[in-house]
């Protein structure tokens, strides 16, 4: 129909002149079909769906992110894959920021760690007495603790907040999603947490002594 139709006006072309001939445009697929069979079918039915596929290869340069069939047996293994795929990278990246945190925590602390020693014997000599200035170690550090989790744990309350708006989910969804989120988060902050604890005890003992 499209050879005799006029694409500017959409009238019918009364001249044969002017008609498109000789050339064939193949579409590809558009329609889904759903075969549901016994599974003992299975393998029969896969076979006749690569013939098929064979006998169709234009459909499938077509576009290549379009098959021509789909098995349920692979989808479910694409699926799989992809499910893994996601939990080892998002596990990777996690870890890597739990390190990466931790190491800088301990970096800033070497760094200060004269600083702290020369500042102790001053407020030493001034009378200042050595719980008073544990306290002011221990202060500085989960000051260094708690500022980057507070802002963490703002800014991760809004991206999810966004990212379930944007997604639509269901409350239902949302709920099951924050039931095993929530475990990670509280286990990140606990890794985070007993660290600065660790390290507040190692660094009052090189600057107060080995007797604190």
């Amino acid at each position: 129909m499209w050879k005799y139709t006029n694409i500017l006006t959409g009238d019918k072309i009364e001249e044969k002149a002017l008609r498109i001939d000789g050339v064939t445009i193949k579409q590809g697929p558009t329609k889904l079909v759903l075969i549901q069979a016994d599974p003992k079918y299975q393998k029969a039915i896969e076979k006749k769906m690569k013939k098929l596929e064979k006998n169709h290869t234009y459909e499938a340069q077509y576009d290549f992110e379009v098959h021509c069939w789909y098995s349920k047996k692979t989808a479910v293994n694409d699926l799989k894959t992809e499910y893994m795929m996601k939990l080892i990278i998002n596990t990777f990246v996690l870890l890597t920021m739990t390190i990466s945190g931790l190491f800088l925590m301990y970096i800033k602390s070497l760094s200060e760690m004269s600083d702290k020693k020369a500042r102790a014997d001053f407020l030493k000599c001034m009378g200042m007495r050595k719980k008073e200035r544990v306290s002011l170690l221990k202060r500085e550090l989960y000051y260094f603790y708690w500022l980057p989790e507070l802002i963490t744990i703002v800014v991760t309350s809004i991206f999810t907040a966004a990212t379930f708006h944007a997604r639509m989910y269901t409350h239902a969804v949302r709920i099951a999603w924050l039931k095993h989120a929530v475990w990670i988060w509280l286990m990140y902050l606990a890794v985070q947490w007993g660290f600065a604890w660790i390290l507040g005890r190692f660094i009052i003992r090189k600057v107060e002594g080995k007797d604190e």
